[in-house]
C-alpha cells in the first residue's frame, strides 16, 4: 500500500490524514495498516484501497474487503464508505465505491462526501 500523510494542526489538536492506494492485485497487509494507525492521534486513512462491500455502499464484495474488515475489527478501527460512487472505466461506464475511509480516535461527528478531482481520462478501473 502506498501512502502519503499530513498532520493537520487545529486548536483542538493534531489529526493525522493519510491518503492511500492499494493495487487490485495486492493484498491489504496488516503491517501497512499498523504503520498508519500505530499512534494515539485521531487518524483518518482514505483513498483507493480497491475494497468493495455493500456496507461501504459498494454494489458487490471482494476479497480485499474481507482482509480490511478482519484487520479493522482486530484493531477496533471504524471503516466507512462515501455515499457517492467513484467513476470507473467499465464497458458499461458504471460506477462503484472503491474508496473506504478508516478512522481511529476520531470522536467528532462526521459526514463522508467524496469529491472527485480528476480528468475524465482517469485510469480508474473496476476490480472484481
Amino acid at each position: 500500500m502506498e501512502t502519503t500523510a499530513v498532520n493537520i494542526h487545529t486548536k483542538g489538536g493534531i489529526t493525522a490524514l493519510y491518503v492511500a492506494y492499494s493495487s487490485p492485485q495486492n493484498d491489504i497487509e496488516e503491517a501497512d495498516i499498523d504503520a498508519v494507525f500505530n499512534c494515539r492521534l485521531p487518524t483518518i486513512l482514505s483513498g483507493n484501497l480497491n475494497s468493495k462491500h455493500p456496507q461501504l455502499n459498494s454494489k458487490s464484495m471482494n476479497r480485499k474487503w474481507k482482509q480490511l474488515k478482519n484487520i479493522a475489527d482486530e484493531r477496533n478501527l471504524t471503516v466507512d464508505g462515501p455515499t457517492e460512487a467513484t467513476p470507473i472505466h467499465t464497458p458499461t461506464g458504471s460506477t462503484d465505491v472503491l474508496d473506504p475511509v478508516i478512522l481511529k480516535n476520531v470522536t467528532t461527528t462526521y459526514y463522508l462526501e467524496i469529491i472527485i478531482i480528476r480528468p475524465p481520462s482517469s485510469d480508474y478501473y473496476s476490480v472484481d
